[in-house]
């Protein structure tokens, strides 16, 4: 581990420069306790779980330790701090590897498309790139294995290897992948000794956190941050179905038929479905309610078999407006309204999408989130189907 308190240097003085860089580099007024509170656990050397709400900051604990040894604004980018970054959010991590080059950090987003070009992950084995964005699926690839992680250089300048949704590590469906197991199971085997690892996730419950100390082989001297989730502008309801081997519960959605009315009169929603299918089908159905003003491209889906250029067309066209419902498997941020559409009963709620939403709603500055029935919950007296700030399970 390179990474030592320099000599006639506190960790004190080490956290102050972070926060002074973080909030030089991204124009912020403050940075919060508990993010410098998991800063100081990876420079002690100790292994850190970080439970904070979507949208509150947890990515900024990824940065700090490497800011307390990084300075931006430095010309010899040689033997600088390395910040490992595992997530299994392909959209998400080529937004913030963006965001890092635009603040003037070198960052490289090794997923999807972007693995067609294969000197970029030589470049980030050589140390090129001060952070790096992985999917489970690179960590886990024999390119990756060969260019980065048997790479001298880069283990020597690591400072930290970091966890986004940490809680898919055990759990997944959905978009997230069981190749993140395998993925932290091959880090820890592959990296130095005593290297420490930060979990982040929203959505820790106490025995996932207990799971994830035998899974990552997190230590005794392990820190555990929490930060409260609690998002007072986000209400759940339930509400049963009641078109349940359709999708016409959906129409809802639309403004009232007997209104005039355009595109921008709908709200920006995200419904979930658990299959591929029903996203697909469920995209056809409402554009065949759209009227003849509305283009059916104000309706899309968002499935693992959606290409990356779609997918990056998907976003764009939710941040410009022009998509305004999108049917998904995949957690999609940029949203007003919330739909968990099960037609079927499961014995998994929605959690994650619903820390998601908290980044949605804390964008679009949403005031309700509600959701309707899965079988055995007690539901709303509510007639027709669902409603504009209505969830559908």
């Amino acid at each position: 581990m390179p990474w030592d308190i320099p000599h006639g240097r506190t960790i004190n003085d080490l956290l102050r420069e972070a926060s002074e860089r973080a909030q030089h580099t991204f124009d912020l007024s403050s940075v919060y306790d508990w993010q410098l509170e998991a800063c100081r656990a990876i420079l002690e050397k100790r292994d850190c779980i970080l439970s904070a709400p979507t949208g509150g900051g947890k990515t900024l604990a990824f940065y700090l330790p490497l800011l307390a040894f990084y300075d931006p604004t430095t010309e010899n980018a040689s033997n600088q701090p390395i910040t490992l970054i595992v997530s299994p959010l392909v959209e998400l991590m080529n937004q913030q590897a963006n965001d890092l080059n635009e603040k003037g950090i070198p960052a490289v987003a090794l997923c999807g498309d972007n693995l067609r070009d294969k000197g970029l992950t030589e470049r980030f084995g050589q140390g090129e790139f001060r952070v790096g964005f992985i999917s489970p699926e690179t960590v886990n690839s024999p390119f990756f294995n060969e260019k980065v992680l048997s790479c001298t250089v880069f283990k020597q300048l690591l400072v930290a290897v970091c966890y986004d949704e940490g809680h898919t590590i055990l759990e997944w469906g959905g978009s997230f992948r069981p190749d993140f197991l395998a993925s932290c199971e091959l880090l820890r085997g592959r990296l130095p000794v005593g290297l420490p690892v930060l979990v982040a996730s929203a959505t820790l419950s106490r025995p996932l956190v207990q799971e994830l100390y035998t899974v990552l082989k997190i230590g005794e001297r392990v820190s555990l941050v929490q930060f409260s989730n609690a998002r007072p502008n986000i209400s759940l309801s339930v509400r049963p179905m009641k078109y349940p081997k359709t999708f016409g519960d959906l129409y809802g959605l639309l403004p009232e038929l007997n209104t005039l009315w355009k595109a921008e009169d709908i709200p920006t929603t995200l419904v979930y479905f658990n299959t591929k299918p029903e996203a697909e089908k469920a995209a056809d159905f409402l554009r065949m309610q759209l009227p003849e003003e509305i283009p059916h491209s104000a309706v899309a889906f968002y499935t693992a078999d959606v290409g990356e250029t779609r997918k990056r067309e998907i976003i764009e066209g939710l941040r410009s407006g022009e998509i305004h419902i999108v049917m998904a498997t995949e957690a999609l941020g940029m949203v007003r309204y919330l739909v968990h559409f099960m037609s079927q009963s499961s014995d998994s709620l929605p959690g994650p999408e619903f820390a998601q939403y908290s980044t949605c709603s804390a964008m679009a500055r949403t005031t309700e989130l509600c959701v309707s029935d899965p079988e055995g919950w007690k539901s709303s007296s509510g007639a027709g189907g669902i409603g504009r700030n209505d969830i559908v399970c």
